[in-house]
């Protein structure tokens, strides 16, 4: 990689703008966003070609007490663009690493420590790991600053509160490495998690790999995985994503290429509070050749009263926001291309109709809309019992049709048991 392309890739990194209007000559906006608003600063230029570097200019108006950040942060990007003209920039800081962790945070202080000492202990240590503090009224942001000072592999993007999927773009946005995973804040991963991923990757130069996980429940966990391993196709990616027992939606447990999420402008659709990971997953797995799904459990998917989705309560604005996974299962269906995809994919989206009923059963207030769910449910049955979802799923769904205030009244009671 030439002086210039180091340099370039460096101040986008830092949020700075870019423009190629030249073919030789890359000009680069000063403008640190993060501290400025545009009535600060006069813009700069920096001339970047592959043999020499140099500072146009650099002026700053109407400063006032900015103006000693704004003049210790010119000396530091001098530094830099001497350090490069002259070859001394140390290689590792400015290499891209190979693997990209973005961790979405939101008032995660009890478990944010846990989650990255996890990372810092990988037997694999080309990555970097980017904390989006999604606007933490906690000690969370404290926490990534804590940790960025100890290991200089973090980066801490601090942003109003948008939601998880808008914090994970921002990721995607800010990353600069080969590959991509996620990790949730409140979540672990064993000291081979990344290993296991990359190396799945790299066997058999698949787009895509997936590891089993743990279901962390207090007091004991389960193991989720495959039986095999095995790489499969696009179509079959989908199918096994929408099976219950088979590696879900989810994105922490996979590894994904940034350059296919990059060229094909995949991202988390904001406007959707459940099932969004599964339509990032499904439109990413239609520009795949190959998924390669991996034996080895080695995420721990945490499942506490705290979790974003079990932390709501039951309401109008709940119901509205739950029925969004109904959205995205059927911008998937739109991406199946078998049958037995379609169908699958159908009795899914029945079985989203189930999970709600169970949910809103003792809500009196939402007696009409509980009514009008149990309808869809009834008049979907046929879908579900036709599919190749497995026999369990299909007697749970079966309970909910033909009794379910009671079914609904014992799911919860199962489900509050299960978290204590």
């Amino acid at each position: 990689m030439t002086n210039t392309e180091r340099m370039t890739e460096l101040f986008l990194k830092m949020g700075l703008r870019q423009d190629n209007s030249q073919q030789k000559v890359c000009e680069v906006s000063i403008y640190p966003k993060d501290f400025f608003s545009p009535k600060d600063l006069k813009t700069g230029k920096i001339c970047l070609t592959d043999n020499s570097l140099a500072i146009h200019h650099f002026q700053a108006s109407r400063c006032r007490c900015k103006t000693e950040l704004i003049q210790n942060w010119h000396k530091c990007l001098v530094r830099m663009v001497h350090a490069v003209s002259n070859n001394g920039w140390e290689e590792d800081k400015m290499q891209t690493a190979h693997i990209g962790v973005i961790i979405p945070v939101f008032n995660a202080a009890q478990f944010l420590s846990q989650c990255l000492d996890s990372l810092l202990c990988q037997s694999y240590s080309d990555f970097e790991i980017l904390l989006i503090d999604d606007g933490s009224t906690d000690a969370s942001l404290a926490i990534c600053h804590h940790y960025a000072l100890q290991d200089k592999r973090i980066q801490v993007i601090h942003q109003p509160n948008k939601g998880v999927s808008a914090a994970r773009n921002t990721g995607l946005h800010r990353a600069c490495s080969e590959f991509i995973t996620f990790v949730d804040a409140d979540d672990w991963v064993d000291p081979n998690h990344l290993k296991c991923l990359i190396e799945g990757m790299e066997q058999c130069q698949s787009d895509c790999s997936i590891c089993g996980y743990w279901l962390e429940y207090p007091g004991k966990s389960e193991r989720r995985c495959y039986c095999v391993s095995e790489v499969l196709s696009t179509d079959t990616a989908i199918v096994s994503m929408l099976m219950p027992n088979r590696f879900q939606g989810f994105l922490c447990n996979k590894l994904f290429r940034r350059s296919v999420i990059q060229n094909n402008r995949i991202a988390l659709q904001e406007t959707l509070y459940y099932a969004e990971d599964m339509l990032f997953c499904a439109t990413y797995f239609t520009y795949c050749q190959k998924v390669k799904c991996i034996q080895s459990a080695t995420y721990h998917y945490r499942q506490h009263g705290d979790s974003a989705i079990r932390k709501q309560k039951t309401s109008t604005g709940w119901l509205e926001r739950r029925m969004t996974a109904v959205t995205a299962l059927d911008a998937v269906l739109a991406l199946c291309q078998t049958k037995q995809a379609r169908n699958l994919c159908r009795a899914r989206r029945q079985t989203e109709f189930a999970e709600v009923c169970c949910r809103l059963v003792t809500e009196k207030s939402l007696l009409e809309k509980v009514l009008a769910l149990q309808k869809e449910l009834r008049q979907g049955w046929l879908c579900v019992l036709t599919s190749c979802l497995p026999l369990k799923s299909k007697l749970k769904h079966g309970c909910m049709v033909l009794c379910p205030t009671l079914f609904g009244r014992y799911f919860l009671y199962r489900q509050q048991r299960s978290l204590k």
